[in-house]
């Protein structure tokens, strides 16, 4: 799916930097994962290397993509699927960084099980490096195509792989058991590190290594809230950065844990791709939050309101206003203000009504 054409042309070009560097980094890493398992099947160590010092232009793209999310967030603070296009991109660059180092882990385990004689157990390998490589493959082109359905698949064919990986490990187990019972011990020794490389490559679809969607846009939210919290920024830029966390987290809830909320009342029996369920994820959705918005008060009011003030910013409640600007305040409130609300009754014959969260409720 194409997104729509922003009205703004520089922000469209941003984030389609920012997708740009993303896929180039995906490419990468599929790049440094193939080589790593042609040096493992072919026994050549120096595609091995060359897997190994791909890591570090992986790395290095990491951190621009996280430097250009941020600076996205900053310059035209995003809403909507706008914030989480953004979101997404910078979300999905660490655990494309996670395929990498796994490739790394293979290659430099290839080239130990290379000193030792070739082995036919390394046979077992070929059905799980394509399926995993076929479920990164898919999962990039998921973002690619902001293809949800096809989301969702990759994430289903993990059970395919954790059986295969189970299956592996269990020939692999016998097979070394009869090797330690031979005299030869070398051969037992060569068979570890193929069980390493068959860990290394569930690992691709390992519930414990995926990140919860929710709780990591949360964590995410926290380093915005970070850059609010740094005195190296200029001041009227954290209040900036506070502003965008608030909104962040206001929208969060009204969509994400809005959906949590639907899921656990419809006691759905789903659960995420790293096993949580619905209300586990709930749960600790309501202790980050709290956390986080704790954090967010104490820096407005012990932090940043007293700085603005001393630069000549004040934020005033109503009774602190002298006669003149409460007379203003007053003036304004019913000239302006009071002609755009709408009264809302509530009795026996009025229901509660519901009241939006973008709206602002009086009483």
């Amino acid at each position: 799916m194409t997104p729509p054409k922003h009205i703004l042309g520089t922000f469209d070009e941003a984030l389609a930097s920012l997708r740009s560097n993303v896929l180039m980094m995906a490419g990468l890493a599929e790049r440094s994962l193939d080589r790593a398992i042609k040096g493992l099947l072919k026994r050549d160590d120096n595609l091995c290397a060359t897997a190994i010092a791909d890591d570090e232009e992986i790395d290095q793209l990491e951190k621009q993509i996280d430097k250009d999310g941020v600076d996205v967030l900053l310059r035209f603070q995003p809403v909507a699927s706008d914030l989480r296009r953004v979101i997404a991109a910078m979300k999905l660059s660490p655990n494309i960084e996670r395929v990498a180092d796994q490739a790394t882990n293979i290659a430099r385990r290839a080239r130990k099980l290379n000193k030792h004689p070739p082995l036919p157990e390394i046979e077992i390998m070929v059905p799980i490096q394509t399926h995993a490589m076929a479920m990164f493959k898919d999962g990039i082109d998921a973002f690619a195509r902001e293809d949800v359905d096809l989301g969702r698949a990759v994430v289903a064919r993990d059970k395919d792989l954790d059986y295969m990986n189970k299956m592996a490990n269990r020939k692999l187990t016998e097979r070394m058991a009869q090797a330690q019972s031979q005299p030869e011990a070398e051969e037992s020794a060569a068979i570890v590190p193929i069980t390493a490389e068959q860990t290394a490559h569930e690992r691709f679809g390992d519930q414990k290594n995926f990140i919860n969607r929710e709780l990591s846009w949360l964590e995410f939210n926290r380093r915005v809230l970070e850059e609010a919290q740094d005195p190296t920024q200029p001041l009227i830029e954290r209040v900036k950065f506070l502003y965008i966390f608030s909104s962040n987290l206001d929208e969060f809830f009204e969509i994400r844990v809005a959906g949590i909320k639907q899921q656990i009342e419809s006691e759905t029996s789903d659960v995420a791709a790293d096993g949580l369920s619905p209300t586990e994820t709930f749960n600790q959705i309501q202790r980050l939050a709290h956390e986080l918005v704790a954090t967010e008060y104490e820096l407005w009011n012990k932090e940043l309101i007293p700085q603005l003030a001393k630069n000549g910013i004040r934020v005033r409640n109503v009774s602190e206003l002298n006669a003149k600007r409460a007379a203003w305040a007053r003036k304004y409130f019913q000239e302006e203000v009071l002609p755009m609300l709408t009264p809302l009754a509530v009795d026996a014959s009025h229901p509660f009504p519901e009241l939006g969260s973008t709206f602002i409720s009086l009483r």
